[in-house]
């Protein structure tokens, strides 16, 4: 597993390729092929599409890991949080 990096996030954007926050965690997540593990909480589900797709970087190729996300519950602003979900499933071929 994973150690807990704490900061602020960079200025750059992890959609675009280079650097990802997710790396570190999808890396982990390759080392244990077909375990789901919570990967992030976040206010837009659409994390879960990023990683399937291999809109992140780290995430390619896409098909490579399956992600879900559920609804977790709501800020104080009444903003939805999500649970993002991901597994390693392998290259496809």
């Amino acid at each position: 597993m994973t150690d807990v990096e704490w900061g602020d996030p960079p200025p750059t954007n992890a959609r675009s390729g280079g650097y990802s926050v997710l790396g570190p965690i999808l890396k982990a997540l390759r080392e244990k092929p077909g375990q789901w593990a919570k990967v992030a909480s976040s206010t837009t589900s659409d994390m879960a599409g990023g990683i399937k797709t291999g809109r992140y970087v780290d995430a390619r190729p896409a098909g490579a890991f399956e992600a879900t996300s559920r609804l977790a519950g709501r800020t104080d602003r009444g903003t939805a949080m999500y649970d993002v979900y991901a597994r390693y499933v392998g290259e496809p071929s």
